[in-house]
């Protein structure tokens, strides 16, 4: 979804809906679970999984509004943005080390 939003495709657009009506956000949801937390490969709830899922839905909001992609980086020239980025690449990397090979 983050990579069709980056390249300002439409993920509600006709080709990638279902003949059945579903859409990625269908398919999405159907990952999320009773604590609302993203499912992992195993069922629980794991944190990664929720922030990918998050992700992808800041994706979707920014090209709603027009806004950059989650790929660019030029938003981030300095200040507090600059500040928040930074410390979200840390903690995916960071989570990704503690949970990634589980």
């Amino acid at each position: 979804m983050a990579a069709l939003c980056a390249l300002r495709i439409d993920p509600f657009s006709e080709e990638y809906v279902t003949e059945e009506g579903k859409n990625i956000f269908d398919a999405l949801s159907g990952y999320i679970n009773e604590d609302g937390g993203g499912r992992c490969w195993d069922g629980s709830s794991n944190v990664m999984t929720s922030y990918q899922m998050l992700y992808c839905l800041n994706a979707y909001e920014r090209f709603e509004n027009g806004g950059p992609d989650l790929f660019n980086t030029t938003e981030t020239a300095g200040g507090i943005d600059s500040v928040i980025f930074s410390l979200m690449r840390l903690f995916t990397f960071a989570i990704y080390g503690i949970f990634g090979r589980l």
